[in-house]
């Protein structure tokens, strides 16, 4: 029994170690000695599988009452299964990595067409105009569906901006007709009766003059319409150079001063005495006061009172042209500045336009505003430069 045991011993393997002993606990045989770890009692419970039988007594023979014991270390016996783990923990390990980085390059495959979806919309938002191209390629699905409504959408818009811009411009076309054929008529009505009147011979001197003057008067006026839609349409380019403020103040009081004294209109001059300098066009500048002036002596409407204002305001010259005339009407005031938009017989409504493009291309500000008591204010600020600059 025991060479049958030492023999099956030498087939398993040096990791199985065999004890028989006796029912009454005494060892007849124990090989566990071999095993790593020493004999059966160095090794802790958790360490080694343990598994006994009873040997049965044999028929017709005296045997003694044993009890077989097989004792094997649990890494021994379990190293299947922890191999079985580790490799199933790989491939959990794998599928996971493999089918993330699927994902990943699903969602971008699938994400990319909204991409560019976003980053059209974004371009658009940014220019302002609808004819930025849709950059997405052809994709089946909602994706697909979105991508081609949005492309019919782009178009239509960009269509319907152009067809707009169209009658934008038509529109202002007929506008620009219409007030030049307003301005034109009436002058052109006073020359063709002045010059029948001038063609009789009967016409006295005194009358002839006066014709004279009137139809000299109109061709001014005419010139000055004209002249009004030529600057607005086609800006000149200026030189600029340092100008003193208070010298464009002078130029234009002197400009009206024989004017104002025909119509009974007080001009009042208050400039601080100090020097203010700008980087600018003195003919435009000059333009600018001559129309602001102009206005306001044309508020004044008879006797009345022009005040012209020129002083420091920090880094800024501030010229204020106030007139003691009824003021704006409260829906003008807002609309001061927009062209074509006058409330005075035979104006052309373009002074106050010019003005503020000047202003603005200097670099300042103008506005309008009506004063406390009575009258109105058009004011405009400058960049003020050094003698040094």
């Amino acid at each position: 029994m025991l060479r049958t045991a030492r023999s099956l011993i030498a087939t398993v393997g040096p990791h199985v170690g065999l004890v028989v002993r006796t029912r009454t606990g005494t060892p007849l045989v124990d090989t566990s000695a071999a095993l790593p770890g020493g004999t059966r009692a160095g090794w802790r419970a958790t360490d080694v599988l343990t598994g006994s039988a009873e040997v049965p007594p044999l028929t017709d023979a005296v045997t003694p009452d044993l009890r077989v014991v097989v004792v094997e270390p649990s890494a021994v016996a379990l190293a299947a299964v922890d191999a079985l783990g580790a490799t199933l923990l790989r491939v959990a390990i794998m599928v996971i990595a493999l089918g993330s980085g699927l994902g990943a390059l699903v969602a971008w495959w699938i994400s990319r067409p909204i991409r560019r979806l976003t980053s059209t919309v974004q371009a658009i938002s940014a220019s302002g105009r609808v004819d930025v191209p849709v950059q997405v390629s052809p994709m089946s699905g909602e994706v697909g569906i979105l991508a081609t409504a949005f492309e019919g959408m782009m178009r239509n818009l960009a269509d319907a901006q152009a067809e707009a811009l169209a009658q934008s411009r038509l529109a202002v076309l007929g506008e620009v007709a219409a007030n030049v054929a307003h301005e034109v008529r009436t002058p052109l009505a006073v020359l063709k009766t002045s010059a029948q009147l001038l063609t009789r011979p009967e016409l006295p001197a005194d009358e002839k003059r006066r014709l004279g003057t009137l139809v000299v008067g109109e061709v001014d006026r005419l010139n000055r319409v004209v002249t009004d839609l030529v600057d607005l349409g086609r800006p000149r380019s200026p030189q600029y150079r340092k100008e003193s403020m208070p010298n464009a103040v002078d130029r234009a009081l002197a400009f009206f001063s024989s004017t104002a004294k025909r119509r009974g209109v007080t001009l009042t001059r208050e400039v601080a005495d100090t020097p203010m300098l700008v980087n600018g066009s003195a003919d435009q500048l000059h333009q600018v006061l001559v129309n602001l002036v102009h206005n306001a002596m044309q508020a004044v409407n008879g006797s009345g009172c022009v005040t012209v204002r020129c002083r420091l305001d920090g880094a800024w010259i501030v010229v204020e042209v106030d007139d003691t005339g009824s003021g704006f009407a409260p829906e003008v005031l807002d609309q001061a500045f927009t062209r074509f938009l006058t409330t005075r017989e035979g104006g052309a409504g373009l002074g106050l336009v010019i003005s503020r493009r000047i202003v603005e291309e200097h670099g300042g500000v103008i506005e309008a505003s009506n004063l406390p008591q009575r009258g109105a204010r058009v004011s405009l600020r400058l960049p003020v430069i050094t003698e040094e600059a």
